[in-house]
């Protein structure tokens, strides 16, 4: 069976260098033997293939050039073998583009910081070969650009009809090749050009093409790595795992499993069109995922700790097997369901725990649109789903009423009872309409007793009670009247019935809750009933406070609650240091000389470009060229560098 783990890891810088779509970050996967190794240069597809014949493990990619391979007899392609141990790093500009698949031929191959391309396409009506075949061994891609545009068929059949020339990974190898059972891929400094079309960890063979994989599988991957079709491993046993930055997105078009799978998300949003027999969904410390339209059955859904699972995309109905929420007694935060307008959530099983539920959006107040039911659990109670602060500011209500949950608007509680409580009113005594009827009163054997009228089927009532027949008297007919201690009634007197009393409560807030401490409310009728109820904790309402980093200061990102002031998570934003520049001498020749800029921060990696704008100066005559970093948003200050434009000779 396959064990399959899937993981974000938070990169907090993006650069474009170059063109490439590269990250200019440091190999810091590189064993520490390697960096010891002397670099071996390669510029070419002879000089690749020398440097795997000799066992050169430290290769330096310099510049751009493409592996042109060696066909079959039956013209497929033979993949270019990766020895075990290679670590293949660019220069910064440098590119490979492949005609053939490449398999890793051991454990421990790393590429790092280059454009990695694969062009093979539909053209001619060719077979694309775009595969990377780990056969059961590990790889590491670091910072590696992998997007090619196709032609698209703009010109026919000759450029083929492909828009993107995208790899696809399998676990498994090239046909004939013997397999073990532990393939790793670790990608990780993904930028904005590294696309999969799928990655397959568990995989059936391919007559002539490939051979089946179905053993131990890790899959690391980064949150800005896209994948335009599936990572599936429907054949085996998968626990997928994303662990990103809380505001970090990663957009799956599948993925597909089976009854043993499970996928876990903490921190970060998985956007996920299609998720395909998904045994358990757990979604833990702010791991939200955000489900397309056609997703629509889930098996187990477990929520806890702001996680989030977001179904309001989803215009259908949502079938759920069974729907654990947040364990208040174990400490555990909400975690929050999102529906569409009309979504619907119908759960077979168990319900348990409580959800903040939301219409829409989980950052905004519902959009409430009327009265309407938007879950069903036989299985569920009233406290199973709750509504945020925001939507219980704005009147909402989210009722549940045998097994069904209903929003409503400005929602009144009637509690009416089965019978009118005793009234403590004075007796109403109205006479009757009709002349010929009479009290015939009995006297009591007490002097200053006084009769009562009695109704045949009604109870006693206590003195200055209301008195109500059981039936209006004949005519001509006298009513029985037997002694009492109740005053004495007008003779010819009829009785009329009261109205029963129904209860209008209205809320009355003792103490408001907090985000610290449970409130208090008083729901009180005008008859004088009345209960108290306590009102649960409110959310925290979070919000993100920067302090800048400057030059030779570190800054910070802190996400406090605003109101009680907790700290929940705080980033460092490490200090600016230096500037490097891509070349730093020019001879002159009357145009502008303006170097490629990377900004490094004090642990050496890359600040974002969208941090800061670059300004050139004295950048055409010869002599002193300057070049000025001015930060904004979450840095502050500026730092220069300098280069030279030597006089033409």
């Amino acid at each position: 069976m396959c064990g399959l783990l899937i993981t974000g890891l938070l990169v907090e810088n993006q650069s474009l260098y170059n063109g490439l779509g590269l990250k200019s970050v440091l190999a810091s996967s590189i064993s520490e033997n390697l960096k010891r190794e002397a670099e071996y240069v390669v510029s070419s597809e002879a000089g690749l293939k020398t440097a795997f014949n000799n066992n050169k493990k430290n290769i330096k990619i310099s510049g751009s050039f493409s592996i042109v391979g060696e066909a079959e007899i039956s013209g497929q392609m033979k993949p270019l073998q990766i020895p075990a141990g290679t670590i293949i790093t660019g220069d910064g500009s440098a590119s490979i583009t492949c005609r053939t698949p490449i398999q890793i031929m051991g454990d421990g191959v790393e590429i790092h910081d280059i454009e990695f391309v694969f062009n093979s396409s539909d053209a001619l009506n060719s077979v694309p070969h775009r595969e990377i075949f780990l056969a059961d061994h590990s790889l590491l891609l670091d910072n590696v650009s992998t997007y090619l545009e196709g032609a698209g068929g703009l010109t026919g059949g000759f450029g083929g009809t492909e828009k993107e020339l995208l790899p696809t990974v399998y676990a498994g190898g090239y046909k004939n090749t013997n397999i073990g059972n532990k393939a790793a891929l670790t990608i990780k400094n993904a930028n904005p050009k590294t696309y999969f079309k799928d990655i397959y960890m568990s995989h059936d063979a391919s007559s002539g093409e490939r051979t089946a994989y179905r053993g131990e599988a890790s899959l690391n991957i980064d949150e800005d790595t896209k994948v335009r079709g599936t990572i599936a491993a429907e054949n085996s046993k998968a626990d997928i795992l994303f662990d990103g930055g809380q505001y970090d997105v990663i957009a799956i078009k599948k993925i597909d499993g089976n009854s043993a799978t499970t996928l876990k998300i903490t921190d970060g949003t998985v956007e996920c069109d299609d998720i395909s027999n998904t045994g358990s969904v757990i979604l833990d410390r702010n791991g939200c995922l955000k489900a397309g339209a056609g997703v629509q059955n889930f098996n187990n859904i477990s929520l806890k700790n702001n996680g989030c699972l977001d179904l309001s995309s989803v215009t259908s109905e949502t079938k759920i097997n069974n729907f654990i929420g947040s364990n208040d007694s174990a400490g555990e935060e909400k975690g929050d369901l999102v529906v569409s307008k009309r979504g619907v959530v119908t759960i077979a099983g168990k319900t348990e725990g409580v959800t903040r539920f939301h219409i829409q959006n989980r950052f905004l107040a519902s959009a409430y649109s009327g009265e309407f039911t938007y879950i069903k659990s036989a299985d569920g109670n009233d406290r199973n789903f709750v509504l945020s602060q925001a939507d219980i500011n704005n009147k909402l209500a989210f009722v549940c009423k045998n097994g069904e949950w209903t929003m409503y608007f400005n929602y009144d509680t009637d509690a009416t009872p089965s019978q009118s409580p005793t009234p403590t009113a004075s007796a109403s005594v109205k006479p009757s309409a009709s002349p010929t009827v009479s009290a015939s009163i009995k006297p009591s054997t007490s002097p200053t007793a006084s009769a009562s009228i009695r109704p045949s089927q009604s109870p006693t009532p206590t003195a200055g009670a209301s008195v109500k027949p059981s039936q209006s008297p004949t005519p001509g007919a006298s009513a029985s009247v037997q002694p009492d201690t109740s005053p004495t009634p007008t003779a010819s007197a009829s009785v009329k019935p009261s109205a029963p009393h129904r209860h209008e409560f209205i809320k009355k807030i003792i103490k408001k809750a907090t985000c610290k401490s449970k409130g208090e409310c008083v729901w009180k009728c005008s008859c004088g009933v009345h209960y108290s109820e306590s009102i649960p904790k409110t959310d925290h309402i979070l919000k993100d406070k920067v302090t800048k980093a400057s030059v030779g200061k570190k800054g910070y990102i802190s996400t406090v609650c605003t109101m009680c002031k907790k700290v929940f998570k705080t980033k460092i934003i490490y200090a600016p240091q230096k500037i490097q520049l891509s070349k730093k001498a020019y001879i002159y020749d009357g145009k502008k000389k303006k170097p490629l800029v990377k900004v490094l921060d004090s642990k050496n990696k890359v600040i974002n470009k969208k941090y800061y704008s670059v300004y050139y100066s004295s950048n055409i005559k010869a002599g002193i060229a300057h070049v000025t970093i001015k930060f904004k948003n979450i840095y502050s200050g500026s730092l220069k560098a300098s280069y030279k434009i030597y006089p033409k000779k």
